[in-house]
């Protein structure tokens, strides 16, 4: 048991990150960002600016709360609660762009830093997955909760 400790100490969050990152532009319409999330069958995406920059992150969750009449945007998007909506109870609005309904409060880790501060981060902050970041802020990876299992995993049955 300890040799699995100690390689899972060893871990670095870029040995066990998925390097596949399904990015949105932040100017993409909620439409073309179910169909980039169905289509990679994931459940959140970094959103960019259009330097490449993380400035976002769309999850499932924002699609429940875009979807739910009476329900508004991020407050923190700084966006109108009423954009886009054709009275109290609309919803799902045509013109509705990612960046009206993203989290703009994106964590993130890098590729060399510990799976044990990535998992503390996830725990502290009450988040699934970190987006991976090169040092201009620009996607490189993800690492998700299951990413983490499974390494623990790996590591107790080798």
């Amino acid at each position: 048991m300890n040799s699995a400790l100690e390689r899972l100490l060893g871990l670095r969050v870029e040995d066990v990150m998925n390097r596949e990152v399904a990015a949105l532009s932040k100017d993409s319409t909620m439409a073309e960002a179910a169909k980039l999330l169905v289509g990679q069958a994931v459940s959140g995406a970094p959103v960019v600016d259009q330097q490449g920059h993380c400035v976002g992150v769309l999850t499932a969750t924002d699609f429940l709360r875009y979807d739910m009449p009476g329900r508004h945007p991020d407050p923190q998007a700084g966006v109108s609660a009423t954009k886009g909506r054709e009275g109290a109870g609309a919803c799902c609005a045509v013109d509705a762009t990612v960046a009206d309904w993203m989290a703009r409060t994106v964590q993130t880790v890098r590729g060399n830093d510990s799976i044990l501060s990535a998992a503390r981060l996830m725990c502290g902050s009450h988040i699934h997955r970190l987006f991976v970041t090169d040092e201009e802020r620009k996607p490189i990876g993800v690492v998700s909760t299951l990413d983490l299992v499974s390494a623990m995993v790996q590591a107790f049955e080798e």
